[in-house]
């Protein structure tokens, strides 16, 4: 079987869509799959298991003349003019999508449509099981759950060295993210101000903290001046970050790609929501625990897809209290005083 899986987006949106991977595999152990991706997630989809990148131009895509839309149209037809798939997937329901696999041949092409059947996806599911429910093209209970994949990550020399360093008792904080090619998300993001006084909070109680995020994300360091971490931002490449989060006690975020990656690498996370839907972005797992902000306000969630309610202050996310994230870090993981005794930490239900 030959697949070739178009999916862009954020690095998210990508890690949810990954369970692609192991439905195809599970049907066929000798599949040779593609994967149509942007720039940015092109280090996450090759390190995936035997999956060929296919590497766009999103910045142009999505957001520049459409003079380059063209040209990077057109750049994908070069790269796909003559080979043939049993099956194209493409994970959107907008339609422009599907141009940029037409200079390939197919036996078959799938994509989420509104249009007939239940191809659009279901509100409040988490998007990992569509994913796997348009490839297996079956619903109902016998659709199957995602299963994230495993991916095995040889850090650098330096930062194994890092990581050594920073033993099991430490929380990562995520605190910038929600950025991508289509722009900025401030309102995704819990106030950095909370980020602070959780760190205080934590270190008081025994722990650690490290700070990790992209090199863009350098705005978030001037809240922690007065706080004991160990800063990362900006010291890891993408995949890294999954290496990081494993060895980690817990990983405490907001729906942003550091906190898919958190998932993805298995660690404890506790994860904050306010304008988007939990269940949509979550899968059922032990190992995660999500706070949602805002329960009385009658817009959340306000996400639909493309815009958010008119919101200057996160109220919904400036609802969620720093104490109650670090007592949710402790009852996922354990006191810090339990931890460093080894004794076993208890989990509990991410929902």
């Amino acid at each position: 079987m030959k697949v070739l899986i178009v999916k862009l987006g954020a690095i998210g949106d990508v890690i949810m869509a990954t369970p692609l991977v192991g439905a195809i595999r599970r049907r066929d152990p000798h599949a040779e799959i593609v994967w149509m991706c942007g720039e940015a997630a092109a280090p996450l989809v090759a390190a995936l298991d035997r999956v060929e990148p296919l590497v766009v131009s999103e910045t142009a895509l999505l957001g520049a003349s459409t003079v380059r839309k063209i040209r990077a149209v057109c750049a994908a037809w070069r790269r796909l003019l003559g080979r043939r798939f049993d099956l194209i997937i493409t994970g959107y329901s907008d339609r422009r999508y599907r141009l940029l696999s037409l200079a390939a041949r197919a036996r078959e092409r799938r994509a989420f449509d509104r249009g007939g059947g239940r191809w659009w996806p279901t509100p409040g599911r988490y998007h990992g099981d569509e994913y796997v429910r348009l490839f297996l093209n079956r619903d109902g209970p016998e659709a199957g759950l995602a299963e994230l994949p495993q991916i095995d990550v040889a850090p650098s020399p330096g930062l194994r060295a890092t990581l050594a360093g920073l033993g099991r008792g430490v929380i990562a904080l995520a605190p910038g993210g929600a950025r991508n090619a289509l722009g900025d998300s401030p309102l995704r993001r819990w106030p950095l101000a909370s980020y602070a006084r959780l760190a205080a909070e934590l270190a008081r109680r025994g722990w650690r903290i490290a700070l990790t995020g992209a090199a863009s994300d350098g705005w978030t360091r001037a809240a922690f001046e007065k706080i004991p971490v160990v800063d990362l931002i900006g010291k890891t490449a993408l995949v890294d970050l999954i290496a990081v989060y494993r060895e980690c006690g817990a990983v405490v975020t907001h729906d942003s790609g550091p906190m898919h990656l958190a998932i993805l690498a298995g660690a404890p996370t506790v994860a904050l929501f306010g304008p988007t839907l939990p269940s949509e972005k979550v899968p059922r797992s032990e190992k995660i625990r999500v706070l949602h902000g805002g329960a009385g306000l009658a817009c959340r969630p306000c996400y639909d897809g493309r815009t958010y309610a008119p919101c200057r202050d996160n109220r919904c996310l400036g609802a969620i209290a720093p104490a109650a994230v670090a007592d949710a870090v402790e009852e996922l993981i354990g006191p810090a005083a339990v931890r460093a005794s080894g004794r076993a930490s208890k989990l509990v239900p991410g929902f």
